[in-house]
Formats: C-alpha cells, sequence, structure tokens
C-alpha cells in the first residue's frame, strides 16, 4: 500500500471515528434533554404511534369522556362517564341536569375553553366551576371546557352550545398556552407524543377577516384512511398546520442518524424560538410573553371579538377570562410582567370584558404547590379560589 493510500485509509478511519462519536453523543442528547424529547423520534416512531392512537379511537378503548366530533376534532360526549367524572346530556361537567333557564334570582354562566376551563386532575365537584357553584349565591355554571381546546374550537363549541345554554353570562376561557394550539389542524404536529387526533383552525387574515379550515376528517369511519396509509396526514401538516416541519419530514436521513435529527430539530426549535415571525411568544426564558405581533396573537383577540359580538347578539353579558399557570402567579408576586399582560391590554382596548384569572391568587400567603396539580392544573385548593375570585366578577356584572 503506498504511502498516499494509507493516508487515505487513516483519514477515512478517522472521519469514520469521528461520525461514531458524534452519533453516540447526539443519541446520548437527544434522549437527555428535555426540550428534545418526543419532537426527536424518528418518523417511523412517529407513524407507529400514530396508528396505534387511531386503533384505540376506532376500538372505543380511549378515554370514555372524549368522542371524535366531525366537526370540532373531539369533544366531550353527553351522557359519558369515567371513574370521577361525568358529562351530562347537556355536554356539561357532571351529571347535573340544568332546567331550560335559570330560575328567578338565579345567574347562570356558560363557560366555554380549554382545561382550565374544563377543571383538568381533578373529580367532579372539586373543578373551580362546581366550587363556584357550591358558594351558595345563586349561581349555576354550565361548564363546557374542553381539555385539549384552542380558542378556535372553544369558540366553535360556543356557537353549537351557546345559545341553548340561555346563561345570562358566557366565559371565554384562555390559558397562557392556547396560543400554539390555534396554529395547528393535528396536535401532534407541535406535540408529536400526545394522541393522533385533528382539528379545525383558523387563519387571520387582518383585521375583522378570519378564514375557517374545517376538520380533515369529517367521520369517524374515516380515520381509517390514517391508519391505512399514515404518511397522509403529512400532506394536511403541509397544507395547513403551522407547526409541520420540512427539516424533519422532509428530510431523507432524518431516520437514519442520530446526528441529523440532533441538528435537524435543533433547527427546529431554534426557529420556533427565535426566528419564526408568528411564534408564540418572545423573551428569554422564564420570562416569556405574547408575541403582540404573531398570528395566533390577532387570532385569539379577533375570536374574542366575535365571541362578545355573539354573546351580546343572544343578549347575555360577554366576559373573557386568562387564567394564569404556577408560572405567571410567581411572576405575579415578584411584579414581573405576566405572560399575557400585553393581551389583556389590547383586549380592554377593543372594548371587551376582560378579566385576568391570577387575580385570584395575589391576596395567598404560602406555598403555591398545594393549589396546583402535577399537570400544572388546579389542585381543590387552587379551585376555591378560582371559585372566589369568579363570585366576585359574577356580583360585579350584576350591578
Amino acid at each position: 500500500m503506498t504511502q498516499a493510500n494509507k493516508r487515505r485509509l487513516f483519514q477515512l478511519v478517522l472521519l469514520g471515528f469521528m461520525f461514531a462519536i458524534f452519533e453516540v453523543g447526539s443519541c446520548v442528547a437527544l434522549k437527555v434533554v428535555p426540550q428534545f424529547r418526543g419532537h426527536a423520534m424518528t418518523k417511523s416512531e412517529f407513524f407507529a404511534l400514530q396508528k396505534a392512537s387511531i386503533k384505540r379511537t376506532l376500538d372505543g378503548t380511549t378515554e370514555a369522556l372524549v368522542v371524535f366530533d366531525g366537526e370540532l376534532g373531539w369533544t366531550h360526549g353527553p351522557n359519558t362517564s369515567r371513574p370521577g367524572r361525568k358529562v351530562s346530556a347537556q355536554a356539561t361537567r357532571g351529571a347535573r341536569s340544568y332546567t331550560a333557564t335559570a330560575a328567578d334570582g338565579v345567574v347562570r354562566m356558560a363557560t366555554f375553553g380549554d382545561s382550565f376551563t374544563y377543571g383538568e386532575e381533578v373529580d367532579d365537584g372539586k373543578d373551580w366551576g362546581a366550587l363556584l357553584e357550591k358558594r351558595g349565591n345563586q349561581v349555576e355554571v354550565m361548564n363546557y371546557g374542553v381539555s385539549g381546546y384552542g380558542p378556535g374550537q372553544a369558540y366553535l363549541r360556543f356557537k353549537r352550545r351557546g345559545p341553548e345554554s340561555k346563561a345570562q353570562v358566557m366565559m371565554f376561557g384562555l390559558s397562557v398556552w392556547d396560543l400554539p394550539r390555534s396554529m395547528s389542524v393535528s396536535p401532534r404536529f407541535f406535540a408529536p407524543e400526545a394522541d393522533f387526533a385533528v382539528k379545525p383552525r383558523y387563519i387571520y387574515k387582518g383585521p375583522g377577516q378570519l378564514e375557517l379550515i374545517p376538520s380533515p376528517i369529517k367521520e369517524k369511519k374515516d380515520l381509517q384512511k390514517y391508519y391505512d396509509e399514515p404518511k397522509a396526514i403529512l400532506e394536511v401538516g403541509k397544507q395547513h398546520d403551522h407547526f409541520y416541519e420540512k427539516a424533519i419530514f422532509e428530510n431523507p436521513l432524518f431516520d437514519y442518524s442520530h446526528t441529523v435529527r440532533l441538528f435537524s430539530v435543533s433547527w427546529v426549535i431554534a426557529k420556533r424560538r427565535m426566528l419564526d415571525p408568528d411564534r408564540e411568544f418572545v423573551g428569554a426564558r422564564g420570562a416569556r410573553i405574547f408575541n403582540t405581533e404573531g398570528a395566533a396573537y390577532h387570532l385569539a383577540l379577533e375570536l374574542s371579538q366575535r365571541f362578545d359580538q355573539d354573546v351580546k347578539a343572544l343578549g347575555a353579558k360577554p366576559i373573557i377570562v386568562i387564567f394564569p399557570d404556577i408560572k405567571n402567579v410567581e411572576r405575579m408576586y415578584k411584579n414581573e410582567p405576566g405572560m399575557a399582560d400585553q393581551w389583556l391590554k389590547d383586549c380592554l382596548a377593543a372594548g371587551l370584558d376582560c378579566r385576568n384569572a391570577t387575580e385570584a391568587f395575589k391576596d395567598y400567603k404560602g406555598d403555591l404547590e398545594p393549589l396546583f396539580m402535577p399537570a400544572g392544573h388546579y389542585s381543590e385548593a387552587g379551585g376555591e379560589l378560582v371559585a372566589d375570585w369568579f363570585n366576585a366578577v359574577l356580583k360585579d356584572l350584576r350591578k
């Protein structure tokens, strides 16, 4: 072997060794760094989870309360139940059946929103809506909240259920983490480890202009297509989902190299957090606020305005409520800006009755941990504070 060939062989061996080191290091990083989890799964794993999730839905072995809905994507099915939870015949939380209209002297509030509106992680009777009813102040709470909903789905559920509720007060509830949901048609493009689902989304076209993209699956039986042909969901995402990533789903090497996955996912995370003009949040970790220039921000404001107009047309009073997580409550205690502070200001400037449920915690003295459940929702103790705050809000609306 000539000297030149020996050098080439040495270089190839060295390159192979370096690549092996990169592969091992990348593999470890993808498994250890929390930000990479989920997003770094291979496309094969992505589609395998999709098929398993669809099979559960078709077999009827998904969570008992959640049913497929061709308009909303998913919803709480009337007369469904699971241990500790029920959905009434009127599709509200709990077993209670409400009369056609509230009795004299009773204020009925219908609530629409996500898991913070619903009161996830606690059983019936321990959620803030039920605790508010127990206050004995002639209040009824028809809770139409559904976990996983974004503002668009909450608004569409209001359009379906709001008029029949005959409520005098109707609430549009948003949590500080709702904005990303408004930009997708399949939650798995944003959170790959989630169950397979599709949903409608609104696209913000400018002040007063929204375009509704209907849910791509109209009937439960049509889920079979995405079981038989898992890759078909990619075309849906490519057309309508803000979180569809070419660097992942159109990368032929993504499944075959940990290094490629590491760099691809790193790029996606960096783009979503710093470069995308429509990213939902801006600012450093721990101090993020809503991106006032982003489409999701304007979309949430536009939907709130439409909710306000529609509720008034029904002869009821609308309120828009932002629900905080524990980190935003902590920021309030430190006199730091809240994630949604500017949104609330813009909401009020638009003439809407917007309320910040962070105020429910302002007089609390003590450890915050007992007020929140492991996944971040309000415990029964936290729900008590929120119920007290809503009680004061409703008294204010009665004036």
